[in-house]
């Protein structure tokens, strides 16, 4: 399938950012049919995957539900996957520490993209936690709300239950031998994503299962202890379904110091979408599964409700 996502939304048009290092971020851009978008949507995908996550030509989609309810939506391949590469199998290196860097530069550019409009930042899993490291050392007004789907940071504190503890450190020590066996976490190749991770972006979640502190890669910079000083409105989305990643006891122990957090729990499972039976909600089936457009539906209503006029704002 060609690289490029998105086509059932019309072709996007396709942005090459560069970020403070001189990385390439390509970032696809989506415009609703209206003549002026309520807000902007930054839609940012999970590790191990790509920008098709969000948005793609064969089957609906989270970008396509956002840009129907009015928003422009950009939607960025993060470093290292999709079209942002080099990628780990070609030897490319990276840290956390520089997603949320990048984080930064995103913001920035839809701001100045649309002066004026508001700036929602959507993120599944890594983008979500990024966003929230980011704007916790950021304070700012240019961004209006989060919604974070399915995003959890895997720390003993946040972890309730003492076997999907043990569970997370056996499967993370097993993940580590193959990094250092192979020289990155070949994701494509297990057939549990489709983009690599490198090593130093891996090691770094080590850390922070062997300290218990969410923090940068040198330990100074306390990611999780800014957390109290959001001030957005946010949206935790999660699935009963998720019973490893973000599970929801978990998830909601790491953003519980968010001052105006919501929650919008899904069930595990729900009604299949033209078939008989039902579909499990999932750590990723919640953004790939179309029987889950009616959970994308109430985002965007959430959204929606935070500015119920156009502001007018047309970005060009």
């Amino acid at each position: 399938m060609n690289h490029t996502p998105g086509a059932s939304l019309g072709d996007p048009n396709v942005h090459a950012l560069t970020a403070d290092d001189g990385w390439v971020l390509r970032v696809y851009e989506f415009s609703p049919r209206a003549p002026t978008a309520l807000g902007t949507v930054l839609l940012g995908h999970a590790m191990m995957v790509d920008a098709r996550t969000m948005c793609r030509a064969d089957r609906p989609t989270i970008a396509a539900a956002l840009v129907a309810s009015g928003f422009r939506v950009l939607v960025p391949d993060l470093r290292g996957h999709g079209a942002s590469g080099p990628h780990a199998a070609q030897g490319a290196d990276w840290s956390y520490d520089d997603h949320v860097r990048d984080v930064g530069v995103l913001v920035r550019w839809a701001r100045a993209l649309a002066p004026t409009a508001p700036l929602h930042l959507v993120g599944h899993s890594l983008f979500g936690n990024a966003s929230l490291a980011w704007l916790g050392q950021n304070p700012t007004r240019d961004v209006t709300s989060l919604v974070l789907l399915c995003v959890d940071i895997w720390c003993e504190g946040h972890e309730p239950r003492w076997w999907r503890w043990l569970l997370k450190r056996l499967l993370f020590s097993l993940s580590r031998l193959l990094v250092r066996a192979v020289g990155y976490l070949p994701a494509s190749a297990l057939g549990v994503g489709t983009a690599d991770e490198c090593a130093r972006y891996w090691a770094q979640f080590e850390g922070w299962m062997r300290s218990g502190r969410w923090t940068d890669e040198a330990g100074v910079t306390d990611y999780g202890g800014a957390l109290a000083q959001i001030r957005q409105p946010v949206l935790h989305v999660l699935s009963a379904g998720d019973r490893l990643y973000a599970a929801p006891e978990a998830a909601l122990e790491f953003t519980k110091t968010l001052a105006r957090r919501e929650v919008m729990m899904t069930p595990a499972r729900i009604p299949a979408r033209r078939a008989v039976g039902t579909v499990a909600v999932g750590h990723m089936s919640l953004v790939t599964d179309p029987a889950c457009a009616i959970f994308w539906e109430r985002i965007a209503r959430w959204l929606v409700a935070l500015e119920p006029a156009a502001t007018g704002e047309t970005g060009r």
